[in-house]
């Protein structure tokens, strides 16, 4: 008997001459003839008979079962991919988007608004500072703050020891007696000097006439004190060196007015210069520590921080715009590619579980063939050894009671529930939801705008 080729079966084929021969088909034949068995006028099948339709039917349930089970698998695997297609959730996360965008807008609507009336503000009261005081340059910013006055507190050190050293002689405590005392008019020389530079000195550049002679006033004053300062300091030490606590401040201060220069000692002098270098350093240093003319640097600085804040928040907002915007049409984008992707596996899915069907009806019809086949082999040998006629039922040709594939299980496993949604349809709604979150996006956009 002819044989489907089996590279067409997911099956295996019935090999006709083994299976005959397990059966003994043949010689059973024979025999049975030459009993003239069945008798010629016999309606059921004989025992051979039988087991070759036993054996025929136990291998069609065999495979119906596997044929089954691939219908379940596909059955599975569709529901499988209709679950993947989650668009309602890619709606909520649509939704959602569109909720943080506008708590987005509404941040720019508040906090945004008053930040930019604040820079408003300072930009207004920076321009009319400049027009009231006749600027035209742009302030003057030190650089670092933290650094100048960590110098003067070196420079604070060092005179302070320097001035140890010179008054050591002259202390019944010793150096750590002089650092002591040192420490002290260290202190006055450098704090003096900084705010007769940082104060004075800068009223001095004013525009009004009045502010400036006033700070050039007290410029000098504190200058000339700080130069009276030392010089007397540095007279105590000349005096306290010869005298000890016979000292009197008083003629001290005598000696100060009418012989300034008469220093007897060269520490003397140096405790004098030592402490008008510091002092004039720490002036140097004050009239550095902002912008020359008073108030300007500050009004320069409180626009700085309204803009930088500004721009900081600005910043900020839009980040977060582009960061929900590109969260949600990655999660679009991905939810498109996998409604593509579940589609053409679905479609898939579909062409193969009919070919399975095709499969299996042309393997039924193989099984029946076969076994006509083996019917014949039995029913020829019985013929030739009989001396009565053949049962009337030998020449009837077998078929199968039923097709496998139209049974009830089997349809029910077939039906095609379908999608719960069209897959074109809902390309375009992702392709929509998608639009309309780059809107809002540039929404936010048109609202956090340097003009807005």
């Amino acid at each position: 008997m002819d044989t489907l080729p089996p590279r067409f079966l997911p099956f295996r084929p019935i090999d006709i001459q083994a299976e005959a021969r397990r059966l003994r088909l043949v010689q059973r034949g024979r025999e049975d003839g030459a009993r003239n068995h069945p008798p010629s006028d016999a309606t059921a099948p004989a025992l051979a008979e039988e087991e070759v339709q036993l054996a025929i039917g136990t291998e069609r349930a065999r495979c119906l079962n596997d044929f089954a089970a691939h219908l379940r698998a596909a059955s599975d695997a569709l529901s499988r991919l209709e679950t993947a297609m989650n668009v309602a959730r890619l709606r909520i996360d649509t939704a959602m988007a569109q909720a943080r965008f506008h708590e987005v807008e509404a941040a720019w609507g508040g906090r945004m608004v008053r930040l930019r009336q604040a820079m408003a503000d300072a930009e207004q009261e920076y321009a009319a500072f400049r027009t009231a005081n006749g600027l035209t340059k742009s302030p003057r910013q030190p650089g670092n703050r933290g650094m100048t006055i960590a110098l003067l507190g070196l420079c604070l050190v060092i005179e302070s020891a320097l001035n140890g050293v010179f008054f050591a002689q002259g202390s019944d405590f010793g150096l750590l007696g002089g650092i002591a005392l040192a420490l002290g008019l260290s202190g006055i020389n450098l704090v003096g000097g900084f705010v007769n530079g940082w104060a004075f000195l800068r009223a001095a550049q004013h525009r009004r006439l009045w502010i400036k002679a006033f700070g050039l006033l007290c410029f000098i004053v504190l200058a000339g004190g700080l130069v009276l300062f030392n010089g007397y300091i540095a007279h105590f030490r000349d005096t306290y060196a010869r005298l000890g606590e016979a000292t009197d401040p008083t003629a001290i201060a005598g000696a100060l007015l009418t012989k300034p220069f008469s220093l007897a000692s060269i520490q003397s002098w140096l405790l004098f210069g030592v402490g008008i270098i510091f002092s004039a350093f720490a002036t140097f240093k004050g009239f550095g520590f902002d912008d020359p003319y008073p108030g300007f640097g500050a009004a320069g600085r409180r626009l700085d921080r309204a803009r930088d804040q500004y721009a900081a928040e600005r910043a900020d907002l839009l980040d977060r715009a582009a960061e929900i915007r590109d969260e949600i049409i990655a999660s679009l984008t991905a939810g498109a590619e996998n409604l593509r992707g579940a589609s053409a596996q679905r479609e898939q899915v579909l062409a193969t579980r009919q070919r399975m069907r095709a499969e299996y009806d042309a393997h039924e019809a193989h099984l029946a063939e076969a076994c006509q086949n083996l019917l014949t082999l039995y029913r020829d040998a019985n013929t030739t050894a009989r001396s009565t006629p053949a049962p009337g039922h030998f020449q009837r040709r077998f078929t199968l009671p039923d097709r496998g594939s139209e049974s009830g299980p089997i349809l029910a496993l077939m039906v095609d529930p379908g999608l719960g949604h069209d897959a074109k349809a809902l390309l375009l709604e992702l392709d929509k939801l998608r639009d309309a979150a780059v809107a809002s996006y540039e929404l936010v956009l048109t609202h956090v705008s340097p003009e807005a």
